[in-house]
C-alpha cells in the first residue's frame, strides 16, 4: 500500500488556543439551547399577551418576545420589569440563564481571541522556518517564497506586508500539514505491505518506534506506522519532460539540422485503399498547465515513392535521417546520371513535404522515459553543432540534480538560475519557454515502512468494492461503448483503424439509454441496451434501501453488511466480466476507523510512479506480482508521457504498447479493436498471435488530453472515480437568511465512506460570506453563532460545488472511451479543472477567521462544506497527517458465452 505523509506537523494547539476552543463550544451549546427554547417560548409569551394590562404587553412582553425571536439578551430595563414571571414561565427561565452565560462566554471569548492570535502566528513563524516547508515554498514561487521567509522573520509579530500576505502564508501552511498530494517536500511518499494475518494489532494509544530523524518527530506518532524502517526520506529532483522536449523541438528548427534528424513515421500511419492514413498531433495546453494532445486524421494517395519511405522507416524503430531518405531514394530511382540530380531534388521536396505535412517526426535521440534525457539533448546538440549550447544544457541538467541536496536557505536562488537557464537555451534557439514549473521533486522513504497494524477490515473493503463497482459510471459508458462498436461493425467484428472508431464515437451517446448514480434512466429508450435495466434496478434498490436502513441518528447513515452481500450477489454478469481495481485513499480516525477521502481506479497507478525512486527493488516486484495474479494472460503497458512527468512510470509486467518502437513492444498501429463474443465486451487484439490484450495504463494524463485513438487503450482495465456520497440520507434545514442540504455522513463497517456536508442556497451563503470585515474576517463569537445555526463542527474543509446538474467528475476521471462531452459539460470540466481545492479551517483560530474572506473569494461557484474528519486540528502535541492508499482487486468471472439477441446470429 502507498502511504503519503505531511512531511511537518501541524503545531499543537497553545494553551489560549484550547482554551478559546472550549468557550466556543460552549458558547454553542448554550446558543443552540436557545434556539431550541425559541419557539416554545414566544408562543408562551404571545399567549400571556393577550391576557396581560395592554401596558405590560407593550412595555415587557413584546420587547422580550421580539428579543427571544432575535437570538438577542433582553436589555437591562427590560430584565428589571420581568418579576416573577422567569418563575412563572420556566423556559423562560432556562432562556435567560442561557443569554446570560451567552454574554459572559462572547465577552471571554473577545478577551481571550487577541492571545490566542499571538500563539498562533509564533508557530506559524516556526513553521515557516522548517526546513522542509521552506524547500516546498521555494518551489512554489519566489513571491511565496518571500512571504514565508518575511514571516518566520517576524517570529509572530507580522508588520503590515506580512498582515497582507497572511491568508496566502497560512493557505500553504496548511497545504503542507493537512493535505498529502505529492508536491516536493509538502508529502513524503512511503511504501508498506499489507500486515501479515499472524501480526498482532497495534493499540492507537500505543506509540510505535520513533519516526526517522529527519521527519520531525512528536509525541504523538502515527499510529500503525514504523517509519523507522522507511529510512531517511530522499528528494529526488528532475526536469519537466515538456521543457526537455521543447527543447528538442527547438533543437531541430536550426537550420538543415530537420534533414539530419532522424525521422519516423507519424502515429497510427496505415496504408488503406491505395491510400496513406496516419494522424497529425497538435499539442496544446489545458485549463490546468498540463499537457493537451489534439489530432486530425490525414489521408493522402500512396505513391511509389511513398510507400518506399513507408517500407523503410517500419524497418527502423530508431528512425532514418531525412538527408539518407533523399539519398535512398535516389538509389531506388536507378536513372541515368543526367538525370540524378533532378531525381534529388524532387526527393528532397517530398521528404521537406512530409515533414512538413508531419507525416515524418522528428525523433528525440533518447525517450522520454530515459531518466537522463537532458543530458542526451546536450550530447545531441554537441553532435550537432552547438557545443556552447551543449556545455549551457549539462549545467543546467547538473543543478537541477544537486536541488535535492541543496537547503531551504539557498534553494530560491538556485531555483531561479535553473529557471533562467531554461529560458537562455531556448532563447538561443529562437524559441520561447512553455509556462513550466522549471524542476520537479519527489520525496520518498527508500525503504518499506512497517505497518504493525491492519489500516481496515478486509470484509469492510470488500464490501466496498462491489459498491464501488455497482456505482461505477465507467462501466456504464463500457457498456454503451460495446452496444455502439456492435451496431457500428457487427457482433464478433474487427476494428483495425481505432482512431476512426473512436471519431465516430464522438458524436455521442445521446441517443442511448444511461443510468443516473441512483438508478434513474435517462436518454434513449431502454430498450436499445436493455441490459442497464437491471443495473438501473438494483441501484435503485440499494439506493433506497440504505437510506431507510433504520440506523439514520440525523447525522450518520449506516450500509447493512446483509444488504452489501445481497446487492454484490446480484451484480449483473456483464459488470464482472473482466477484472476491476479500486484504490481506496483514507485517514485513520481516533477510534481506529478508516475515513475515506476518495476511491480511485487501482491497479498500482498511484504507487508506481515512485517504485523506481525507491531504493529496496522489492517493492516494484511486489506491485508486479499482485497485478499478475490478477492478469494472467497477455499483458501490454502503455505509457505516454506527452510531456507530463506524472505520466513517468515503470514497465512493471508484459510488454509497452505504444507509438515509440524503440521501447520495444507492440506497436500500436497494429493493434485491433475485436468484440470478444465470450465476454460479450470490446478487446484489443494484437492480430499476429491472436492474442487478447489486457492493457494496462496508469499515468494521470486526463483521457480528453491524448489522442482519441488511444481511448481503448486507456479504458481496457478503466475504473473510474467512485462516489457513494449519495447513498447517504438527506436533509434540509432552515438558519440565517437561507436553507442548506445537509447530508448525512455514511459509514460501513468500520469504515467512514462520506463526510457530512453541507450545500448552502443563495440566501444562506450570501449571509455567511457577509460575516465579518474583508479585512479581519468573523469573530470566534460571531462564528459559534453559524455553528449554532447550522449544526457545523468546529473544524471544517471549504469546497466549491459545480453549477452544473450532474456535478460531473474531474477530467482526470472521466472515462476514456467516452465521447467528447457536449458543451455543457465542457463547461463543468473545465470547472472542475480550475476549482480551487478543499481548504481547511479551524473556526475556533482567530489566525484562520482572519484569512476566511480571502478563502472565500477563491470560491466562485457555490459553497459547500464538509466535515473535517479526523480533526486535523485542536491537539495539545505536534500533530502528524497519514493517508494511506489500499487498493483492492477482483478478479474476472469465469468465462460465458452471453447469449444476447445480437451474438446470436454472430459470426465470429
Amino acid at each position: 500500500m502507498l502511504i503519503r505523509l505531511t512531511a511537518v506537523d501541524l503545531p499543537a494547539t497553545g494553551p489560549a488556543g484550547r482554551q478559546l476552543r472550549r468557550l466556543q463550544d460552549q458558547l454553542v451549546d448554550r446558543l443552540v439551547e436557545c434556539h431550541t427554547l425559541g419557539p416554545e417560548l414566544t408562543d408562551e409569551l404571545y399567549r400571556l399577551g393577550g391576557q396581560a394590562p395592554a401596558a405590560y404587553r407593550r412595555s415587557v412582553l413584546l420587547p422580550l418576545r421580539r428579543d427571544v425571536h432575535n437570538g438577542r439578551s433582553p436589555a437591562g430595563d427590560l430584565r428589571a420589569q420581568l418579576g416573577d414571571l422567569p418563575g412563572r414561565i420556566p423556559a423562560l427561565g432556562r432562556w435567560l440563564r442561557a443569554r446570560a452565560e451567552i454574554d459572559r462566554l462572547t465577552g471571554a471569548i473577545a478577551a481571550g481571541s487577541d492571545v490566542a492570535l499571538t500563539e498562533e502566528r509564533v508557530a506559524l513563524a516556526t513553521l515557516c522556518g522548517s526546513e522542509p516547508f521552506g524547500r516546498a515554498v521555494a518551489l512554489t514561487s519566489p513571491e511565496l517564497l518571500a512571504a514565508v521567509q518575511r514571516t518566520a522573520a517576524r517570529g509572530g509579530e507580522p508588520d503590515a506586508r506580512g498582515r497582507k500576505s497572511e491568508p496566502t502564508v497560512v493557505r500553504y501552511a496548511l497545504r503542507a500539514t493537512t493535505r498529502t498530494s505529492p508536491l516536493s517536500w509538502f508529502t513524503v511518499v512511503g511504501w508498506g505491505s499489507w500486515p501479515d494475518d499472524g501480526a498482532l494489532p497495534l493499540s492507537l494509544t500505543e506509540p510505535p518506534s520513533p519516526p526517522g530523524r529527519d521527519l520531525p518527530t512528536g509525541p504523538e506518532p502515527v499510529a500503525g506506522l514504523d517509519l523507522a524502517a522507511g529510512g531517511k526520506p530522499v528528494a529526488v529532483t528532475r526536469p519537466p519532460a515538456g521543457l526537455v522536449a521543447s527543447l528538442f523541438l527547438a533543437g531541430n528548427s536550426r537550420p538543415n539540422q530537420m534533414l539530419r534528424t532522424p525521422h519516423r513515421l507519424a502515429p497510427g500511419t496505415r496504408v488503406q485503399d491505395r491510400h496513406v492514413v496516419f494522424y497529425r498531433e497538435h499539442p496544446t495546453t489545458g485549463a490546468d498547465g498540463t499537457p493537451v494532445i489534439r489530432e486530425e486524421r490525414v489521408r493522402m494517395p500512396l505513391r511509389p515513392a511513398l510507400a518506399a519511405i513507408i517500407r523503410v522507416l517500419r524497418a527502423a524503430p530508431g528512425g532514418y535521417p531525412p538527408e539518407e531518405l533523399v539519398a535512398a531514394l535516389g538509389r531506388r530511382a536507378a536513372r541515368p546520371a543526367a538525370d540524378a540530380a533532378a531525381a534529388e531534388r524532387l526527393a528532397r521536396r517530398l521528404i521537406t513535404q512530409l515533414c512538413d505535412e508531419r507525416m515524418l517526426i522528428p525523433v528525440p535521440p533518447t525517450t522520454e522515459h530515459d531518466p537522463a534525457a537532458l543530458a542526451a539533448i546536450a550530447d545531441w546538440l554537441g553532435d550537432t553543432g552547438a557545443p556552447a549550447l551543449a556545455d549551457h544544457v549539462r549545467q543546467l541538467d547538473r543543478d537541477i540534480r544537486s536541488l535535492a541536496e541543496v537547503d531551504a536557505a539557498r534553494r530560491g536562488q538556485l531555483v531561479r538560475r535553473i529557471s533562467a537557464g531554461w529560458h537562455e537555451a531556448l532563447h538561443r534557439l529562437g524559441a520561447t519557454a512553455p509556462p513550466q514549473a522549471p524542476v520537479t521533486e519527489d520525496v520518498v522513504l527508500p525503504r518499506p515502512v512497517r505497518v504493525t497494524r491492519r489500516p481496515a477490515e478486509t470484509a469492510d473493503l470488500t464490501a466496498l468494492t462491489g459498491l464501488a463497482l455497482l456505482f461505477d459510471e465507467d462501466q456504464v459508458l463500457r457498456r454503451l461503448l460495446r452496444h455502439r462498436f456492435v451496431e457500428r461493425y457487427g457482433p464478433g467484428a474487427r476494428c483495425t483503424d481505432l482512431g476512426q472508431f473512436f471519431a465516430e464515437v464522438g458524436t455521442g451517446f445521446g441517443d442511448l439509454p444511461t443510468v443516473t448514480s441512483d438508478g434513474a434512466l435517462a436518454g434513449g429508450p431502454i430498450a436499445q441496451v436493455p441490459e442497464l435495466a437491471q443495473l438501473a434496478t438494483l441501484r435503485q434498490e440499494v439506493t433506497r434501501a440504505v437510506r431507510a436502513g433504520g440506523e439514520d441518528d440525523g447525522v450518520e447513515t449506516v450500509i447493512r453488511d446483509e444488504l452489501v452481500a445481497e446487492a454484490v450477489a446480484a451484480l449483473p454478469s456483464w459488470l464482472r466480466a473482466r477484472p476491476v481495481s479500486y484504490a481506496f485513499f483514507g485517514q485513520h480516525g481516533p477510534d481506529g476507523s478508516l475515513h475515506l477521502n476518495h476511491i480511485y481506479g487501482g491497479w498500482g497507478r498511484f504507487t508506481s510512479r515512485f517504485l523506481d525512486l525507491f531504493e529496496d527493488t522489492g517493492m516494484r516486484a511486489a506491485v508486479a506480482t499482485q497485478l499478475r495474479r490478477v492478469l494472467p494472460g497477455r499483458v501490454a503497458q502503455f505509457r505516454p508521457v506527452h510531456g507530463f512527468n506524472a505520466n513517468l512510470h515503470p514497465l512493471l509486467l508484459g510488454e509497452d504498447i505504444g507509438d515509440d518502437q524503440r521501447l520495444g513492444g507492440l506497436d500500436l498501429a497494429a493493434t485491433e479493436l475485436v468484440h470478444d463474443l465470450a465476454s460479450d465486451q470490446i478487446r484489443l487484439l494484437d492480430p499476429v498471435t491472436g492474442d487478447l490484450l489486457d492493457v494496462l495504463y496508469l499515468g494521470f494524463l486526463a483521457p480528453p488530453a491524448l489522442p482519441a485513438r488511444v481511448a481503448a487503450l486507456l479504458g481496457d482495465l478503466g475504473t473510474g472515480e467512485v462516489g457513494l456520497h449519495h447513498l447517504a440520507a438527506t436533509r434540509t434545514v432552515s438558519g440565517p437568511d437561507g436553507q442548506a442540504v445537509i447530508r448525512n455522513r455514511l459509514r460501513c463497517g468500520r469504515i467512514v465512506v462520506a463526510r457530512r456536508s453541507w450545500r448552502f442556497d443563495d440566501g444562506a451563503e450570501k449571509h455567511l460570506r457577509g460575516l465579518g470585515s474583508p479585512s479581519a474576517g468573523p469573530s470566534v463569537a460571531a462564528v459559534a453563532g453559524l455553528r449554532a445555526a447550522w449544526g457545523l463542527p468546529d473544524q471544517i474543509f471549504l469546497n466549491q460545488g459545480s453549477r452544473h446538474i450532474g456535478h460531473p467528475p474531474a477530467p482526470s476521471t472521466r472515462h476514456p472511451s467516452a465521447p467528447p462531452p457536449a458543451p455543457a459539460t465542457v463547461a463543468g470540466l473545465r470547472e472542475a479543472v480550475t476549482r480551487p481545492k478543499p481548504q481547511f479551517v479551524d473556526l475556533s483560530s482567530p489566525l484562520h477567521l482572519r484569512c476566511v474572506p480571502r478563502w472565500l473569494g477563491r470560491i466562485t461557484g457555490p459553497l459547500v462544506i464538509e466535515e473535517a474528519q479526523p480533526r486535523p486540528a485542536g491537539h495539545d502535541r505536534p500533530h502528524r497527517l497519514a493517508e494511506l492508499v489500499v487498493e483492492t482487486y477482483l478478479p474476472a468471472a469465469p468465462r460465458a458465452v452471453h447469449h444476447t439477441a445480437e451474438t446470436s446470429r454472430a459470426e465470429p
